[in-house]
């Protein structure tokens, strides 16, 4: 189960705490929120540095005269680093492109509620900036070498998507329908299933939609006999997902409500008992 890290009001508190000390932050390309001196924060630019792509970069100065300069003694970070400090680093995403592809609100750019994340794409259709929505048409980032965290309004930016982030209780988002699909591929009795062979969709209350959202968890298993019953644990919604082992992949689906993961185990149980072969629990 997709655990809560905070609320959205939380989130959003502790990103407005680092704009008013927003004199002690600055932008620096991958950094994640260490101080100037440190050694990580070198190494991590070094490796950007090097890379190939980054030879039209339009830092041209070496990093550390960089750093000395501008960062040495502060807080530094990039657009999505500072999105994951105020996350905790609870994700390994250290680029922009893995929050796009989170559950969208739906609504008017300027209406994103407070504690969701915004995008902003570039010419070849792809998220190269993000930032914070703080409510009321307000927005928080940080977004170009020498610039400390900055405040103005989503409706005179660029952002043109919000986003809402996993793990983030947004109060009024909530989990209505699961929809479970086994990818068709040929199967056979010895074979492995693994969390690659589903595509989980959940549509939320507030029109948004996940495709296997993150946190999920598979129990390794393997088709012992024609048929396996997996059971598919998301918040309160349960579905039993029956697979059949056959050459071309043919597959039925059928929700079974349980109140809670304990009632998916006694199930689960239950239908070993009955003759399922190795029935898993999947927890999201």
């Amino acid at each position: 189960m997709a655990k809560t890290i905070m609320t959205a009001a939380e989130l959003t508190e502790k990103g407005i705490a680092v704009y008013n000390d927003r004199k002690n932050w600055t932008y620096v390309q991958g950094a994640l929120g260490q101080l100037g001196e440190s050694d990580r924060v070198r190494g991590l630019y070094k490796y950007f540095w090097d890379q190939p792509n980054h030879a039209g970069n339009s830092m041209t100065m070496a990093y550390e005269p960089w750093l000395n300069l501008h960062g040495k003694g502060r807080r530094c970070t990039d657009c999505s680093n500072f999105i994951n400090y105020l996350l905790g680093y609870t994700f390994s995403m250290y680029s922009t492109k893995g929050y796009a592809v989170m559950p969208a609100f739906e609504g008017d750019i300027k209406d994103a509620p407070a504690g969701t994340v915004l995008c902003l794409y570039d010419d070849k259709g792809e998220c190269g900036h993000v930032g914070l929505s703080i409510g009321n048409d307000e927005f928080i980032d940080f977004y170009k070498y020498n610039e400390t965290c900055r405040k103005g309004k989503i409706s005179e930016s660029l952002f043109s998507k919000a986003v809402y982030v996993t793990g983030i209780d947004y109060s009024n988002k909530q989990a209505e329908s699961m929809t479970v699909q086994v990818k068709n591929k040929e199967r056979y009795v010895g074979d492995a299933l693994s969390a690659d062979d589903f595509i989980v969709t959940v549509k939320n209350n507030d029109g948004s939609t996940e495709i296997n959202p993150a946190g999920w968890q598979f129990t390794p298993l393997k088709l012992t006999n024609t048929e396996n019953v997996i059971a598919i644990v998301y918040k309160q919604l349960i579905s039993y997902v029956r697979v059949e082992a056959l050459p071309a992949g043919s597959f039925w689906c059928v929700q079974v409500p349980a109140k809670n993961l304990d009632d998916a185990l006694r199930m689960q149980k239950e239908l070993t008992l009955a003759g399922y072969s190795n029935p898993a629990v999947i927890e999201l």
